[in-house]
């Protein structure tokens, strides 16, 4: 097989994901959608406005710094630099501490030198935030999910959320109709300072983890027309192989599962609290050798297990992921059954709404989407906080539809000073109240 074959089928494997069949089989099929905008066209509006490397658009010279707000001293911050002509014709430069990349893009001749044999997943969401901020676009016209109104207020956002079996997306629009967050289970970007570039508007800050202990940031630091580009740039000497590249594929939960040495069985520890059944998802991401070098919870129905699944998936080792004899990284959103031991918890403290707010600082107030509940509708919703003040988890105690993610939201920003009880430090409840305007 030819390198330009081996390079197509790469394509088509990291792009099947997003076709509808496969999008239903991995996380169920959505609901109908009534007639009507759909979300799709709303998405396609916003990527006119904004996206930077649509073809036809302005070429441009990029720099971009990420960084950890929250531990400056984190490896988990980088330096990316794109001269960009057209889709076809770039040049990208990666700088980080565990990984590095020049790759150089002129038609069919690729240039890919890197340094470090794993391409960290937070970093590619980056990158895909800033370059194709919607790379499930495909499954989404497919779909034919429905849009949403327009936000009310300049400063208000109105959400399109689409839930499946194990995975949602939430796309959320400025009043302008550009981007304010994308989010999937494995995929998260928040758009902010918008300036104009050209007949575009671009996000000079995008957030990953807003609001928590793990918050990245990408701040671009310069945007300029390429105007008079240097040609040298953009020339590839000697093309790099496909095996010695990296692709990213995306895979279902049963095939990741098939590719576990061992077998995917997990042994669950016992807990103190919580449910003793339920499920839990989570996200994988494995280098081309097979192990596990990112796992992160998609929500788990006893928190206390999240960590204890965290840390289990990071010791799997799996089969080497290989398409046509090309290595590749894996990732996929999986699900875990659990039925667990439960150890009683001692009492927790119950705290007012009142009670609550007076301990937190950095307060927030959701923003919900426009028609999402009638003004003055109460808004409620239950944190769990440790006795050091971190906010542990957020449930929908409720049942609440399109305000429950808004009000998480919100309240994830939030700061906590220890709650005492005489004169210790210790773990409390809250029901929160948030209220329509």
């Amino acid at each position: 097989m030819t390198n330009s074959k081996i390079t197509v089928l790469l394509s088509l494997l990291l792009a099947i994901l997003w076709f509808p069949s496969t999008v239903q089989a991995q996380y169920g099929a959505p609901p109908a959608q009534p007639s009507g905008p759909s979300l799709y066209d709303q998405v396609e509006k916003a990527l006119k406005k904004s996206q930077l490397t649509l073809p036809g658009s302005q070429p441009f010279h990029l720099k971009f710094f990420i960084a950890e707000t929250s531990k400056p001293q984190s490896a988990r911050h980088a330096e990316i630099e794109e001269s960009w002509l057209s889709p076809t014709k770039y040049r990208r430069t990666i700088q980080s501490p565990d990984f590095s990349q020049t790759l150089i893009v002129n038609g069919d001749a690729v240039s890919e030198i890197n340094t470090g044999n794993y391409y960290p997943y937070w970093l590619f969401e980056f990158i895909n935030a800033a370059f194709d901020p919607v790379p499930f676009a495909a499954g989404l016209k497919q779909i034919n999910a429905r849009g949403t109104a327009a936000p009310s207020g300049k400063n208000g956002t109105a959400c399109g959320d689409v839930h499946f079996r194990v995975d949602r997306w939430v796309i959320c629009f400025n009043h302008d109709e550009t981007f304010a967050s994308i989010f999937t289970k494995s995929y998260d970007a928040t758009y902010k300072d918008y300036e104009k570039f050209g007949n575009k508007q671009v996000a000079r800050q995008i957030l990953n983890g807003p609001g928590s202990d793990h918050e990245l940031v990408a701040t671009i630091t310069e945007l300029e027309p390429l105007t008079q580009p240097d040609e040298s740039l953009f020339a590839v000497v000697n093309p790099t192989p496909p095996a010695e590249r990296i692709s990213f594929l995306s895979i279902g939960e049963d095939t990741m599962r098939s590719l576990v040495i061992g077998g995917a069985d997990i042994a669950w520890p016992t807990v103190v609290g919580g449910q003793g059944s339920g499920g839990c998802g989570a996200f994988v991401s494995a280098d081309r050798a097979g192990n596990v070098r990112e796992a992160f919870s998609a929500g788990c129905d006893n928190p206390g297990l999240d960590e204890p699944l965290r840390q289990i998936l990071l010791k799997w080792k799996l089969k080497a992921p290989v398409v046509q004899g090309v290595p590749v990284q894996v990732n996929s959103l999986m699900g875990f059954a659990f039925k667990v031991q439960v150890t009683p918890a001692p009492p927790v403290v119950e705290l007012s709404n009142d009670q609550a707010r007076q301990l937190a600082t950095n307060l927030s107030e959701p923003t919900f989407p426009a028609g999402s509940a009638p003004h003055g509708t109460k808004v409620e919703i239950q944190i769990s906080v440790d006795d050091d003040g971190k906010l542990l988890g957020v449930r929908n105690i409720k049942n609440l539809g399109a305000t429950f993610l808004p009000a998480s939201a919100a309240v994830s920003h939030w700061k906590f000073q220890p709650y005492l009880q005489d004169g210790k430090a210790v773990p409390f409840n809250a029901t929160i109240i948030f209220t329509v305007p």
